[in-house]
């Protein structure tokens, strides 16, 4: 080798040797410099840190199945907020992240297991995190509440395993009742579970996935520290508040139990009217002297109105509507005062027509002079229901299309009422029959023609045109149900299709 090449090969040897002391020195440089990046960002604490890793390799996660997958986070995802929260029993804070995505509200809870890794839980579409204080186990706490087909399910914070913890189901369904000064009052079952309060700012994270990492550290160690110094083992709620929610609470409670009563009530109602010992059925009572039939016919309403149909002292049989009323009422009939629980039927000037006491839990009497016994229920009894699809409109009333049964009789005279049928067809035209031999055909249509005294203050009715020419007008005294006024004052309910 001659001398100028040995020249050359030991110049490349020299530079060769410069280059990796040069390269080692650079990455001793370089690990230093993270090492040193990494402590400016050390959290004070270790959940800290493990939460700041976490977030920081999602931020760099390029694989978006692995982003779904491992962290429960999405490329679209939008108004991501992160904030930590006291876990009953635990010793680090669960993670939980609000967010939106394709404008659907969301929400995970990331937890450190006993591996000391980030484990996540995802909860289904619509879910909100609420603070809440639970009326059954008297606390306060962090739920996830997601929504049911129903209502909602409030899943509350564990701090462990991956599967959604045990939840509290609430329904959207609300009752309501009127009391007995017919105000109107409203409880949701959500109410009866859980209430709201007022709590202490709460810090979080604005979380991006395009964050920088010194972006996300600086919001780390602040929410970090405003957590340790403000929510770590302490109550969001002040003291005033609690007394606040106690005195709702007892609201709710008091609330509650009048509903329980009036729905208690009501339901008891539907059996019946109770009258003394008896719980008197809902219906029609048919009059009888000693064994034989007089004619005479009450009908009672569950909605505190009754008919009697009867040969009235003017002359002739007809049907009056009353309200009744139970008390007690004297039935000494001019002996001596003799109170007992009964029931008035009273007219519409507020005077009392008649008195009845009741015997067993199917018959009225009037002190013996005469009784009446139950004969079966009636259409308007059992409170037939209006059918959007197939009715129509007067005023704020709703009659179906169909049949309508009620009395037909010869005013003036002392025979017993027959019955009588209208059918409303929906072209409207109608048809009427009765099993007297009357009959009538034509065209109908809803009026509104002022107050009927004593029967209707709106004044809603129908007018039937019959074929022939003649007119006759009913008012209509409920839904499906109307009362023809000529003289007679005959009622007539939907009797179906």
């Amino acid at each position: 080798m001659s001398k100028k090449k040995k020249i050359i090969l030991s110049v490349i040897i020299i530079l060769l040797i410069v280059a990796i002391i040069a390269g080692a020195v650079v990455a001793v440089l370089l690990m230093n410099k993270n090492k040193e990046d990494d402590e400016k960002v050390s959290m004070s604490s270790k959940w800290g840190n493990t939460y700041y890793a976490y977030l920081k390799d999602a931020t760099n996660e390029d694989d978006s199945y692995v982003l779904e997958s491992k962290y429960g986070m999405y490329t679209g995802m939008q108004e991501a907020k992160i904030q930590f929260c006291n876990v009953e029993n635990e010793e680090n804070p669960e993670m939980v992240m609000t967010y939106t995505n394709n404008g659907v509200k969301r929400v995970n809870s990331y937890y450190i297991n006993n591996d000391g890794e980030v484990a996540l839980k995802k909860y289904g579409d619509g879910a909100e995190l609420r603070y809440v204080y639970n009326i059954e186990d008297n606390s306060y706490k962090w739920y996830v509440r997601a929504k049911t087909e129903n209502g909602w399910m409030y899943y509350p914070l564990d701090g462990s395993s991956e599967a959604l913890p045990g939840g509290v189901e609430v329904s959207d369904e609300e009752t309501t009742v009127k009391d007995e000064d017919g105000t109107e009052l409203t409880i949701a079952e959500s109410e009866t579970k859980f209430v709201e309060p007022e709590i202490q700012p709460v810090k979080t994270i604005d979380f991006s996935l395009n964050m920088k990492d010194e972006d996300l550290a600086k919001q780390m160690k602040e929410t970090e520290k405003y957590f340790q110094d403000n929510q770590e083992n302490k109550e969001l709620v002040s003291e005033e508040e609690k007394e606040n929610i106690s005195k709702k609470v007892e609201e709710i409670k008091t609330k509650k139990e009048k509903i329980d009563k009036i729905k208690k009530a009501e339901e008891e109602a539907k059996k019946g009217i109770k009258i003394g010992k008896y719980t008197v059925k809902y219906g029609k009572y048919e009059g009888y002297a000693d064994v034989d039939k007089t004619g005479e016919v009450i009908v009672l309403n569950q909605d505190g109105t009754c008919q009697i149909t009867a040969n009235w002292a003017e002359g002739g049989y007809s049907t009056k509507t009353f309200t009744y009323k139970v008390g007690k009422y004297d039935f000494s009939q001019g002996g001596p005062v003799s109170m007992e629980d009964g029931i008035a039927f009273i007219n519409p000037d507020g005077t009392i027509a008649m008195t009845l006491v009741a015997t067993d839990e199917k018959t009225l009497s009037s002190n013996d002079i005469m009784v009446y016994k139950f004969a079966g229920e009636t259409e308007k009894t059992t409170n037939a229901a209006v059918d959007p699809s197939n009715s129509f409109k007067v005023g704020k009333y709703s009659l179906n299309y169909g049949k309508y049964k009620g009395s037909d009789y010869s005013e003036g005279t002392d025979r017993a009422p027959y019955e009588g049928t209208f059918v409303l067809n929906s072209d409207g035209t109608y048809t009427f029959s009765s099993t007297s031999g009357k009959s009538a055909t034509g065209k109908y249509a809803g009026i509104e023609m002022g107050p009927v005294p004593g029967y209707s203050d709106d004044g809603c009715g129908i007018r039937f045109s019959q074929n022939g020419g003649e007119t006759t007008t009913v008012v209509i005294t409920k839904n499906n149900s109307f009362m023809y006024l000529g003289g007679a004052a005959a009622e007539y309910t939907y009797a179906g299709n």
